[in-house]
């Protein structure tokens, strides 16, 4: 019968309006399900990058990130003729420290400089990391106020005046600083700078710890101990 043939056509149109409004839900309710999971992906990886690349002591960059950064800020800075500074930082006779105070006491130490050195860094770009025990890199692109930097560094050090009764210099905990401040990194490598750093450093040491030597570079005159401090 005619009435029955459109019944049964409107019943049909029905469910698989039904079915068609089922099924795009469930497509919606997956494609968010995907999203969800996507984005939590997204966030743990970003979380796992974060942790390959943060000293698990101190909360600050760690050597890779370090390194990393050190290589594209010199290639950006020899592209574009930029200065660049380096400075690298030890903690004087840590090792008497740590066996006097114990190693708990040495964790907070380090903990503590790397949080106030980390402070003393005004710009974006400026970057500071652990790179050894209890050695500090701080990287200054575009700059080479890199001197300035380094007696900022020291005096921050002694307003914290960390006890440190075994120290050979100070009763307190101090800092030496190796500095090279490029004017241009032509006739340059990464790892000339950084032993140009490193150099200077030892020079610190060597002159009796708790204070800053500095080399500049530029294109008259490769290396240039300017400052005695």
């Amino acid at each position: 019968m005619p009435w029955l043939v459109l019944i049964g056509g409107n019943l049909f149109f029905a469910f698989a309006t039904l079915f068609g409004f089922i099924i795009l839900r469930r497509n919606r309710a997956i494609n968010r399900a995907i999203d969800i999971k996507n984005q939590e992906l997204n966030a743990a990886n970003a979380r796992l990058e974060r942790l390959t690349k943060t000293d698990c002591l101190t909360g600050i960059s760690n050597r890779r990130c370090f390194d990393e950064y050190l290589d594209q800020e010199f290639r950006r800075a020899a592209r574009e003729g930029k200065p660049i500074a380096l400075l690298l930082i030890d903690i004087d006779y840590f090792k008497a420290f740590n066996d006097t105070y114990g190693h708990q006491a040495g964790d907070r130490c380090l903990t503590l400089v790397a949080t106030e050195l980390e402070r003393t860094l005004k710009r974006p770009a400026d970057m500071i990391a652990r790179i050894g025990g209890e050695e500090f890199g701080v990287l200054l692109p575009n700059t080479t106020n890199g001197e300035v930097v380094a007696k900022q560094c020291k005096a921050v050090l002694e307003r914290l005046a960390i006890e440190h009764k075994a120290s050979d210099v100070y009763p307190f905990v101090t800092i030496s600083i190796g500095v090279v401040s490029a004017m241009s990194v032509a006739n340059q490598t990464i790892e000339s700078l950084f032993n140009t750093a490193d150099a200077a450093l030892y020079q610190a040491k060597k002159g009796g710890r708790n204070r800053v030597r500095a080399i500049k570079i530029n294109g008259e005159v490769p290396k240039v101990l300017v400052s005695l401090c």
